[in-house]
């Protein structure tokens, strides 16, 4: 048995609720008589096997990359610009966006500042999450928000609800 601490779980709807201490079953075996260092050899083997073979694949084609990775498309990097869907959602993502931005924050600044987890910061600035009152209380003092501007932002949040 694992101990698990209480914490706060993100729903997809963008709801937070408090995930209760626990007791969650071990998938590792804790038993003394196995004796794991007859397994290191062989697994050792593998690898080195698989190293050697893929090494020489890649040094017969003359190209370091795999055909598998010259099939793949790149990885959109972070910073790459986001469509955010129109009406309160988007413009609710893009005003918390650009308030980290002007604050001169990163996500993981922010998180570390509120409490506030770095997936959720991200939902709400891709619009997949929509933060709740408490979020965007927590958040006024990092964004250096005004009571006009938080006062704005909680009633779009609030007009995302309030639609059918």
């Amino acid at each position: 048995m694992v101990p698990i601490r209480s914490h706060w779980r993100y729903l997809k709807s963008g709801k937070r609720i408090r995930v209760r201490a626990h007791n969650r079953n071990s998938t590792t075996s804790n038993t003394t008589d196995s004796d794991p260092s007859g397994a290191i050899v062989p697994i050792v083997a593998l690898i080195i096997g698989f190293g050697l073979l893929s090494g020489g694949v890649a040094a017969v084609a003359g190209s370091s990359r795999s055909e598998g990775e010259a099939d793949r498309a790149p990885r959109p990097s972070a910073s790459s610009p986001v469509t955010l869907p129109p009406g309160p959602k988007g413009q609710l993502a893009e005003a918390l966006r650009n308030a980290r931005l002007k604050s001169g924050l990163s996500i993981k600044e922010v998180s570390a500042r509120t409490g506030i987890t770095t997936w959720a910061l991200e939902g709400f600035e891709r619009a997949q999450v929509i933060p709740n009152a408490s979020d965007l209380k927590a958040l006024t003092p990092p964004y250096r928000l005004t009571g006009e501007q938080w006062t704005i932002l909680e009633a779009t949040r609030s007009h995302i609800f309030s639609r059918p």
